[in-house]
């Protein structure tokens, strides 16, 4: 009874995969209705599949203590005018998003835009093409990831925002503008997911 659980997982697992990472997978046995299965054969099998796997797997972003960040991506960001950054790939219970990442952990970046004059109230984001609209890209201020809901634009008149100057927020005036396509963002706490710096990528 255990020998055909394992072959029909075995094979499982191999359709699955092969299904999913579009790639031909080869594993060293195959199993005939009748005959024993050896361990070693069983084993041989299942090392060749988590090689299959390892091979298409994207680096993984961890922490000082080992614990996995997420997926390592390097893209460019249109909320930081289409420069090449690193970045990671969250996910939480509320959200799953991409942030920017370096070795010291999560990067402050990008800007935020308000209808009042001290950068209080709603946040929106003012520019950046809409080009990934399945996984969000996040800015970070003081620990805070700031998550574009493209699903929630709305036409604003923004007369204040937020700017990172040498790591630090700064509130500025602008001139009001009326935007067409203002996406509100979405709040996360990143230093409530127990991460602590530095990153590296394996």
């Amino acid at each position: 009874m255990h020998r055909k659980i394992l072959v029909t997982f075995c094979a499982t697992l191999i359709a699955a995969f092969a299904a999913r990472a579009s790639t031909t997978i080869s594993v060293p046995n195959t199993f005939v209705a009748g005959t024993p299965a050896k361990a070693a054969d069983v084993n041989a099998n299942f090392t060749a599949i988590v090689n299959a796997i390892n091979a298409v797997m994207p680096p993984i972003v961890e922490d000082r203590a080992g614990h996995v960040v997420g997926p390592y991506l390097s893209f460019s960001n249109p909320l930081e005018g289409g420069t090449n950054v690193e970045g990671v790939i969250i996910r939480n219970s509320t959200a799953s998003f991409v942030v920017q990442v370096d070795n010291t952990g999560f990067v402050s970046g990008g800007s935020l835009a308000y209808t009042t004059s001290d950068c209080t109230g709603t946040a929106y984001v003012l520019s950046g093409p809409r080009t990934l609209t399945l996984l969000p890209f996040a800015m970070v201020l003081n620990n805070t990831a700031y998550v574009v809901q493209w699903s929630a634009t709305t036409s604003v008149s923004v007369v204040s925002e937020t700017n990172i100057v040498n790591g630090n927020p700064q509130c500025s005036p602008v001139t009001p503008t009326n935007t067409s396509a203002a996406p509100v963002v979405a709040t996360v706490d990143l230093s409530k997911l127990g991460f602590v710096p530095p990153f590296s990528v394996r």
